[in-house]
């Protein structure tokens, strides 16, 4: 048995509509079993919906679209040492250059072979990185068609 004598086993509450004992349907007698009258649920209620519609509507506004604008990767820096594992004997000067995937630091054009017993030579010098580090030296020989070749290279510093 409930408050005021109500009986809410299940011979007698069939559906929310159903009547107990008299007493009306079973939320009215739930309620009135928890204390609360019929008028005070309904001001509460009341009052909740009040609050609820006095709230302004929240402002929801769409993300702007932004597209992403490309930034290419950065460029990996030059490495003398991994440059000149690249590198084979007898490159034209165009071949180290596509290879390289870069024009030289500077290049200069000299004679070779003065200290050698072997008659001298025209030999040019590509320099690849920067004088303050580590430095690529490729030396480059005319071959008897006068196209500049690879004769060799030395990594420097």
């Amino acid at each position: 048995m409930g408050r005021a004598g109500t009986d809410f086993s299940a011979n007698h509450v069939d559906s929310d509509v159903t009547t107990v004992a008299g007493k009306g349907t079973f939320r009215h007698v739930f309620l009135a079993a928890m204390g609360m009258p019929m008028k005070l649920c309904l001001s509460v209620l009341a009052l909740l919906l009040i609050a609820a519609c006095d709230q302004p509507a929240p402002n929801y506004q769409a993300p702007v679209y932004q597209p992403a604008v490309y930034q290419p990767p950065p460029a990996p820096a030059f490495s003398p040492n991994a440059a000149s594992l690249k590198l084979k004997p007898w490159m034209t000067e165009e071949d180290v250059v596509r290879t390289l995937g870069l024009q030289p630091t500077s290049t200069n054009l000299s004679t070779c072979g003065t200290g050698l017993k072997a008659a001298p030579w025209s030999c040019k010098t590509m320099e690849y990185g920067d004088r303050s580090g580590t430095l690529l030296h490729i030396i480059l020989q005319q071959n008897a068609a006068g196209v500049w070749v690879v004769n060799a290279w030395s990594v420097v510093g």
